[in-house]
C-alpha cells in the first residue's frame, strides 16, 4: 500500500476557491468565449463552473486542484477523447480545445498555476434525487458494466506516463482510510467504520490485491450519473456519466461494488422487490445482477471470487467514504458542508447493511 501521511496531504490540501468573474476571465482569455453567465457548481476538489454560451449551448469549466499533477488532468482528457473515438454511445463529456486547439490550459491562480479544461454540458437530473427501482436499478448495472468495459480498454491504450497514481479512494488502499478515521465525529459511525476496515483488511484485502487490475471510473455514485426526467420515456435513460477525477487501477470487482454500495441510498420502499429477509441488500443485488447479465454477454463473467467480494466492498466503500470525506471536512472548512453531507446517511446505511446478511446474489463472502 502506498504511505496513508502522504495520501492524506494531497486530500486535505487547502486551495483558494476562484470566483465566478476569474472563470469567466480565463473562458475569455483562453477559450475566446464571452458567456451570459457563469455559476458555480457544488465540488469537493476542483473549482467547477456551469457556463451559459448562449442559444441556450451550456459547457462546464473545470480547473484543477493545484495539487493536482499535470499528468491526472491529462488521463481524464485522454481517457474522454479515447471514449469519444471508440465509445460514442456512452454519454460522457466531450473535450472542448482552447482556442489554440489544446485540450487544456494552464492558468493563474492564488494557489500558482493551475490547469483548467472545458467539457460539453450533459443535460439531465442526478439520479440521487428520485425513487430507483429494482428494474432501473439493473438497467444502471448494465451501464455501469459497459462503462467499465470501455474505460478498462481505453487503460490499455493510455500512455505508460498518465497511468494514474495511487488515491486514497481506492479499495485497495485500507490503510489511507484507517488513518484518516480518526476525523470521523459521530463515535458510532467511527466505531461502525473503524470495525469494517479491520474486517476488510484480515478478511478479502489479500484476495482482491491478487485480481488483475485494470484502469476504472470508480465513482458512479447518483450525483454522478444523469438520468433523463420521468416522463421522457419508458424506463431508466442515463443522459450523462460524469466525473472521472477518481479514475484509478483496480480489480474490476472494486468498481462495481462502488456503483453498488449508492444503490440503497433512495431506492424506492414500494417496490416489491425491496420486501422481505433481505429487503437491505436488495437494492445492491439488482444493480449487481444488471452488471454482472452485461459481463456474462461480453464473454467475460464474474468470478465466484468476484462475487464472494462484492458485499464486503459495498462496506468497505461506506466505510471508506466515512473516513476519507470526514478528513477533508475536518481539514478544509470552506469545503466542509459537501464533504460531510452524507456522512448520516452513511451511519444509517452501515448500520441497517452489517445487521443483515447478504444475499446469495451478491456472493456473500466465506
Amino acid at each position: 500500500m502506498a504511505n496513508p501521511a502522504a495520501f492524506a496531504s494531497t486530500l486535505t490540501a487547502r486551495s483558494t476557491a476562484l470566483s465566478v468573474d476569474a472563470a469567466a476571465a480565463i473562458v475569455r482569455q483562453h477559450w475566446s468565449l464571452t458567456p451570459r453567465s457563469v455559476t458555480r457548481l457544488a465540488t469537493e476538489r476542483d473549482d467547477s463552473f456551469r457556463l451559459d454560451i448562449g442559444d441556450g449551448a451550456r459547457a462546464v469549466l473545470k480547473i484543477a486542484h493545484p495539487a493536482d499533477p499535470a499528468a491526472a488532468v491529462d488521463a481524464q482528457l485522454t481517457v474522454l477523447a479515447d471514449l469519444a473515438a471508440h465509445s460514442p454511445a456512452l454519454p460522457v463529456s466531450r473535450v472542448l480545445p482552447t482556442r489554440d486547439g489544446a485540450a487544456r490550459a494552464i492558468v493563474d491562480s492564488p494557489d500558482g498555476p493551475r490547469l483548467a479544461r472545458m467539457l460539453s454540458w450533459l443535460e439531465g437530473e442526478p439520479w440521487n434525487t428520485r425513487p430507483r427501482s429494482a428494474a432501473e436499478l439493473r438497467t444502471f448495472g448494465t451501464t455501469q458494466a459497459t462503462l467499465a468495459h470501455a474505460v478498462a480498454a481505453a487503460g490499455t491504450r493510455l500512455p505508460a506516463a498518465l497511468a494514474p497514481a495511487p488515491t486514497p479512494w481506492n479499495l485497495l488502499e485500507i490503510d489511507s482510510a484507517e488513518s484518516a478515521s480518526g476525523a470521523i465525529d459521530d463515535a458510532a459511525l467511527r466505531t461502525l467504520a473503524r470495525a469494517v476496515l479491520a474486517d476488510a483488511r484480515t478478511r478479502i484485502h489479500s484476495r482482491l490485491a491478487a485480481l488483475p487490475r485494470v484502469l476504472a471510473h470508480n465513482d458512479a455514485h447518483g450525483e454522478n450519473v444523469l438520468v433523463a426526467p420521468p416522463g421522457a420515456g419508458p424506463g431508466l435513460r442515463v443522459t450523462g456519466l460524469l466525473d472521472f477525477g477518481d479514475m484509478t487501477l483496480t480489480p474490476r470487482v472494486a468498481d462495481l461494488a462502488v456503483a453498488a454500495s449508492y444503490a440503497g441510498g433512495v431506492a424506492n420502499p414500494a417496490d416489491p422487490e425491496f420486501a422481505g429477509n433481505h429487503s437491505a441488500w436488495a437494492p445492491a443485488a439488482a444493480l449487481v445482477g444488471g452488471a454482472a447479465a452485461h459481463w456474462a454477454t461480453l464473454g467475460e463473467p464474474l468470478s465466484d471470487t468476484e462475487r464472494a467480494l462484492i458485499a464486503p466492498l459495498v462496506l468497505l466503500r461506506l466505510a471508506q467514504r466515512a473516513a476519507l470525506n470526514s478528513a477533508v471536512a475536518a481539514a478544509n472548512a470552506e469545503r466542509a458542508a459537501y464533504a460531510s453531507r452524507n456522512l448520516a446517511r452513511l451511519r444509517v446505511e452501515l448500520e441497517t447493511l452489517t445487521a443483515h446478511p447478504a444475499p446469495d446474489e451478491l456472493g456473500a463472502a466465506p
